[in-house]
């Protein structure tokens, strides 16, 4: 019997350590024990009992997890209750993680072994190492720079490539709670290629391309920041939205993000590398420097509003702007409408007379885009949409033709656009099929239109118009959280007056480029 009302009494020490353990009561421990050695004077236990008690006592509770408070429900964006996500899904790894503060370090990186049919010798400095997406075309000029060139330059490449799915980054994010659903929080994310070990600086391989191409090249906004994807601090509240300030995301990047085909792939697709996939027809402008951003979600709606306050390259309106989203979306079906007015934006280009400079044009901009995606049933999916950009005269700033370097590289000359407006029109379409639950299947048409338009410089030029049209096709097998294989490929065609005249340049009017990787996520 006394055996038998020991392994009772143990049994309800251990009941009773676990109901304070998981109490509010912040001296539980104290109280346990004060109960036992009530029970010891009077008689009710022995001293051997006392010890087998507070022995399991202290057991349980070191073994019982902290309580740990449910979250709040709520029908407001992820990006409020997770404030310093990044756009990309990252989890991110916690450094420190109490009560009021959590930081956290999180990264992307992507490479793959691939090959393209025609392309200059892949860039350390390229997003993509190399750049299929060039609006003029993959092309040599008719007279040789340099002895040897094209033949030794250009045509076939295969090797190591950067950012075919996801851009290579690394950084941080920290948030602290304010309490009352609102919160402080920062982040700050640096492209790379691990390839190289290089900052993703476009700015910097289209300077090294500026008398002889060298390297494969396109426009960017990744042009040798520090933190050239974002950087921003910001403060959230579950009920009023998330506003952030410093350097973000363009709404037109968030879309696609979550809306453009084959996962926006970096390699495989027109939005991958910011082209026409970002910034509204100039790539420099998928982000926004010196801007504020502010956004929403009241139940399936969300909404949004960005303004930048201009400075670029020195000027007072440089990259002066805002811009709007509305969105509508449910687990079947979502629909995104980004509408963005800017001044002064500088787009980036080659100088082919000096070496080691780049030159500069400054465009007025406007941009409307449209995008949906719809889910067929549970293993498929559809994406559909479009853009229009277009390009005008800036707003008059004498202080355009005298801008002498950008993002510290030389520039040899810098201009202020005048012509007709230059529109850019893209159309997509794409699929997704869930094979398993962990091999996805995709495939995508993009258009790209390139109207015929006039400009002068030393004279008046035509551009005689053309339209880019690509098919790609991707396929990702998940091994394991955060970490995934993948395969794709794409295929180009050039057609049009514009990849027709000789007169400078051989174009390349069928590019094929493919490869095959692995993405690694914390």
């Amino acid at each position: 019997m006394k055996k038998t009302n020991s392994k009772y009494k143990a049994s309800l020490a251990s009941i009773l350590a676990l109901f304070f353990a998981h109490s509010n009561f912040a001296t539980a421990d104290d109280a346990i024990k004060r109960l036992l050695e009530l029970q010891l004077k009077k008689g009710i236990i022995t001293q051997q009992e006392y010890d087998e008690f507070m022995e399991v006592t202290n057991s349980a509770v070191q073994q019982t997890p902290a309580r740990v408070e449910a979250p709040t429900k709520s029908n407001k964006s992820t990006n409020v209750a997770n404030a310093a996500a990044p756009i990309d899904g990252t989890q991110g790894v916690s450094l420190i993680d109490n009560d009021s503060l959590k930081l956290e370090v999180f990264g992307t990186v992507d490479v793959s072994v691939g090959y393209t049919s025609q392309s200059l010798v892949p860039s350390g400095e390229m997003p993509t190492s190399i750049g299929p997406w060039i609006s003029g075309g993959v092309k040599y000029p008719t007279t040789t720079f340099i002895p040897g060139y094209p033949s030794s330059n250009m045509g076939s490449q295969a090797g190591l490539f950067n950012s075919a799915l996801s851009t290579s980054s690394w950084g941080i994010k920290a948030s602290r709670d304010l309490g009352e659903g609102k919160k402080a929080f920062i982040l700050l994310d640096s492209a790379f290629n691990p390839v190289t070990g290089q900052l993703i600086d476009q700015a910097h391989n289209q300077s090294i391309n500026s008398k002889y191409p060298t390297t494969a090249y396109s426009t960017s906004s990744l042009n040798g920041q520090l933190f050239s994807k974002e950087a921003y601090v910001g403060l959230s509240d579950r009920e009023t939205g998330r506003i952030t300030f410093g350097r973000n995301n363009n709404f037109i990047l968030d879309v696609m993000n979550g809306y453009a085909p084959l996962q926006k792939a970096g390699l495989f697709t027109p939005y991958g590398n910011g082209v026409y996939g970002g910034g509204g027809g100039i790539s420099e402008n998928a982000r926004v420097d010196n801007s504020v951003k502010y956004t929403n979600k009241y139940g399936n709606i969300n909404i949004g509003l960005m303004h930048g306050f201009g400075g670029s390259g020195g000027l007072k309106h440089g990259a002066e702007g805002t811009a709007g989203v509305v969105g509508y979306e449910t687990d079947r079906y979502g629909v995104q409408l980004v509408y963005e007015e800017f001044k002064d934006l500088l787009k980036t280009g080659i100088d082919d007379t000096i070496a080691n400079s780049i030159d500069l044009t400054a465009y007025d901009q406007k941009a409307l885009v449209l995008m949906g995606k719809y889910k067929l049933n549970e293993r498929t999916r559809i994406q559909l949409g479009g853009q229009q950009a277009k390009m005008v005269n800036p707003t008059s700033d004498s202080n355009i033709a005298n801008i002498s370097s950008i993002y510290g590289e030389t520039v040899t000359k810098s201009s202020a656009y005048n012509g007709d407006a230059v529109k850019v029109n893209t159309y997509h379409l794409g699929f997704d099929y869930a094979a398993t639950e962990k091999l996805k299947l995709g495939a995508a048409y993009t258009l790209i239109d390139l109207p015929k338009y006039d400009y002068i410089s030393s004279g008046t030029k035509h551009y005689l118009g053309g339209n880019i049209s690509a098919i790609s096709g991707l396929m990702t097998y998940q091994l394991y959280k955060g970490t995934d294989l993948y395969g794709g490929f794409v295929s180009t065609h050039y057609s049009g007056d514009a990849f027709a005249n000789t007169t400078k340049y051989i174009y390349m009017h069928n590019i094929f480029t493919a490869a095959t990787g692995v993405r690694f996520r914390f």
